[in-house]
């Protein structure tokens, strides 16, 4: 048993999603309410995608010489979506969609949007997001592009109002129309996200640069007298991506937080 607070493994928790939930690029993708914890019992339930779970782990006493005491606590970052088909990436990269005002209508949307090229051998990866758009009570009118020779149409893809991850719109089953309307509500916008080369892993990365910038973890001192969090060490191990039992697309990284506490009564961190 730790010698550390129980208290100090939800803390930990706590805070990790806190820099995460902090951090702009995150936010945008994944959203406040998917960026949470996730305890290892809720890994086969439904999840909305996509999905930043902070999952803790073991709290661990670590030995030390120096007055005071050490622990060690892992926390897995998990990124669920969903699973992307595979794009041919010898397809060009469509040019980016344009939105302007489509008149009156249903949407109240902050929106951008990107696109794909699909043939008879598959489908492009999507092109960037485009300008946002805002509109109040309109249709937003979307330029789309055509694809070269071979193309058989184009699938559309669209934020929720002020995100960043694309889900899928609509298809347009030509190579001719160059205007789209749209007046699909947010709810109303598929589960599917965006083909993007790397794109996705890197969102780990982002995660690991927020948590590594977020080290030293200095809201974690616990409320017991004469103690002082001194330092602390976050070191990262990497999983392959893989597709988990759920048909979901899984990236995962374990954050191990090596945490000392100097302290001038060691018993005062003891549990009772």
């Amino acid at each position: 048993m730790s010698t550390f607070p129980r208290a100090l493994k939800t803390l930990v928790a706590q805070n990790v999603r806190a820099y995460l939930a902090a951090d702009a690029l995150l936010l945008a993708f994944f959203g406040a309410a998917n960026i949470r914890t996730r305890e290892y019992a809720e890994s086969g339930a439904p999840t909305a995608l996509p999905y930043l779970s902070i999952v803790p782990g073991q709290l661990l006493d670590l030995p030390t010489t120096r007055e005071g005491a050490k622990a060690r606590f892992d926390v897995d970052l998990e990124v669920f979506l969903p699973r992307l088909a595979p794009a041919d990436d010898t397809l060009a990269v469509p040019s980016v969609p344009s939105p302007s005002d489509g008149g009156t209508g249903l949407l109240t949307v902050t929106r951008r949007y990107a696109a794909t090229y699909y043939t008879a051998r598959g489908e492009s990866f999507a092109c960037e997001l485009s300008t946002p758009i805002s509109v109040t009570g309109k249709k937003i009118a979307l330029t789309i592009p055509t694809g070269p020779a071979g193309t058989v149409g184009r699938r559309l893809w669209a934020t929720r109002s002020s995100m960043t991850c694309a889900r899928f719109l609509d298809v347009v089953p030509n190579n001719t129309a160059t205007v789209y309307v749209d007046e699909t509500p947010d709810a109303y916008l598929g589960d599917e996200i965006a083909p993007y080369p790397g794109i996705y892993g890197d969102l780990v990365e982002q995660a690991k640069a927020t948590l590594w910038t977020n080290r030293t973890l200095e809201t974690l001192v616990p409320t017991a007298t004469h103690i002082q969090l001194a330092d602390s060490i976050a070191a990262f191990r990497d999983e392959k991506p893989v597709i988990d039992a759920q048909n979901r697309l899984l990236w995962k990284t374990t954050v191990a937080y090596s945490l000392f506490y100097a302290m001038s009564t060691r018993q005062s961190l003891i549990e009772t």
